[in-house]
């Protein structure tokens, strides 16, 4: 049955994964900028990480306004989370649904950012106008007389909530990209037990690191807990050099990665990499637009070689 009252604490960074990282007491910290002034705080992995309606569509009609997190996301999370729980077992035991469930979920944490989603928005309503001349012209060939003069007219009153159901096509299409997700479907995974490390891994709001996708030496980089890390690549080689490097070098660079292209949460299990976290945090964050127009996350991102301490 549909939830009659939705949530309306929209997660971009979901509760599920946010949980790999609390501590016995139920909470992570939290770590942002206020006045150049980093704090931490301890919160649940319900209390942060989210934005009110952020994926809701308020003029729509009450079935549809929270149709993006009330069903979409709510399936897809669902499934990224039984796909987490092979991961964290180190297990290989995937059917296609989970695989591509986890796919699913590593798009998504670039495509349901709040600062992604206002270009998407945006991208929509530019699109409608970039059309306008065209779509009169062709309107008024085919207009009878009973019609009104313009095909704005025509549409609003044919549908209404045209726009907004575009724009929510757009954000599901945009996340359950079957091009870019058939693709990281394909490539080789592994689940990296970095426990050895001296220090344990961080996350943030943007911590999928991917580079070269569509290049042989392409690969992905995710925490997903403070011991370990998701990684696939397009060559086995490369899983194999990932696989069997330096714990202490892998954490280091993972954790500059996610603390200086975070936007605006750094989260971790402890304090311990409070002064780290201090100098990188929005250090390197990507430059707008961050949408690219083909819907899809760019095919390269710099990696980091250097160490947060």
């Amino acid at each position: 049955m549909r939830n009659l009252k939705p949530p309306r604490d929209h997660h971009y960074v979901p509760v599920f994964y946010l949980r790999q990282w609390v501590r016995p007491d139920g909470k992570l910290i939290e770590y942002t900028l206020k006045r150049d002034k980093l704090i931490a705080k301890p919160v649940g992995p319900r209390g942060t990480g989210f934005q009110t309606d952020l994926y809701a569509f308020p003029d729509l009609p009450a079935e549809l306004a929270q149709h993006v997190e009330d069903v979409f996301l709510k399936y897809a999370d669902n499934t990224a989370s039984l796909a987490l729980r092979i991961l964290l077992n180190g297990r290989n035991n995937w059917t296609n649904e989970l695989r591509s469930g986890w796919s699913r979920f590593l798009i998504g944490l670039i495509i349901r950012h709040p600062d992604m989603l206002e270009e998407v928005k945006a991208a929509v309503l530019a699109n409608w106008e970039s059309t306008g001349a065209a779509t009169q012209e062709q309107y008024e060939a085919m207009r009878e007389a009973h019609h009104p003069p313009t095909f704005d007219e025509y549409i609003q009153k044919a549908e209404p909530h045209i726009r907004s159901k575009i724009a929510i096509n757009m954000i599901i299409k945009a996340i359950d990209n079957e091009q870019l997700g058939n693709h990281f479907n394909s490539m080789h995974w592994a689940s990296i037990d970095v426990t050895s490390a001296s220090t344990r891994l961080l996350t943030s709001d943007r911590p999928l690191q991917y580079s070269r996708l569509m290049f042989p030496d392409g690969f992905i980089a995710l925490p997903i807990s403070p011991t370990r890390l998701f990684v696939a690549a397009n060559s086995e080689t490369s899983i194999v050099n990932l696989t069997t490097g330096n714990r202490d070098t892998i954490v280091n660079n993972v954790n500059l990665f996610v603390t200086s292209r975070a936007r605006k949460f750094v989260f971790a299990s402890d304090e311990t990499l409070s002064k780290g976290i201090t100098t990188h945090i929005h250090t390197a964050m990507e430059p707008y637009p961050l949408f690219p127009q083909n819907q899809s996350p760019p095919m390269t991102a710099t990696p980091y070689s250097d160490s947060l301490t």
